[in-house]
């Protein structure tokens, strides 16, 4: 079953708190922030202050950190909420390769490789994307796959607009991406071939 999500409350310059209907999160409330807060801008990242990590227990793996314990399960969790989203091809696709593929009006986007997301227009045509949201080195690599998946499914023309591109092995444009006329998108996502 593919998760829905209902509107709970429009959030002015934050934007939609949704709760999701059906699948494994069913019931759960998530905020949907505009493209705009969470697409590539020129920002410096946040500096993180260099200090000792404090011991958590030692496995058969080596030293734990309280960081680490909490990177986990954040990772974790980010790993759940995706799979949640994805309808049975896309998880499949995603358990067996990491990455999965998103229908759009536009054409077939593959999420899975930063800054390197394959585009299979509606005429043929074949694009190489970067789009990465904003401080994406500090989000489990999930919630970056579910963040652009979710600017996809609501808001796939935004999306193109921010999306720097170019052919495969060429040189590198800003967006928007050229895209062809929409057209419908059926209910279940398609998949790349090749």
């Amino acid at each position: 079953m593919i998760p829905s999500l209902h509107l709970v409350e429009d959030i002015p310059d934050w934007g939609a708190l949704v709760e999701v209907v059906g699948g494994e999160h069913h019931g759960a409330r998530v905020l949907l922030v505009p493209a705009a807060r969470v697409l590539p801008r020129v920002t410096p990242a946040p500096s993180r202050a260099a200090g000792p990590r404090h011991l958590v227990r030692l496995t058969h793996q080596g030293l734990v950190t309280a960081h680490d314990s909490r990177r986990a399960e954040a990772d974790r969790r980010a790993e759940g909420l995706l799979e949640s989203l994805l309808d049975d091809d896309q998880r499949e696709q995603w358990r067996s390769r990491r990455r999965f593929s998103v229908r759009t009006p536009y054409g077939i986007v593959e999420l899975g490789r930063v800054s390197h997301l394959r585009f299979d227009d509606l005429d043929g045509g074949h694009l190489v994307l970067c789009v990465v949201p904003l401080r994406s080195s500090e989000l489990p690599p999930a919630d970056i796959w579910t963040n652009l998946l979710l600017v996809l499914r609501g808001e796939p023309r935004r999306f193109f607009d921010v999306a720097n591109y170019c052919v495969p092995g060429g040189r590198w444009h800003r967006g928007p991406v050229p895209l062809p006329h929409p057209s419908p998108v059926p209910p279940l996502m398609a998949t790349i071939s090749g």
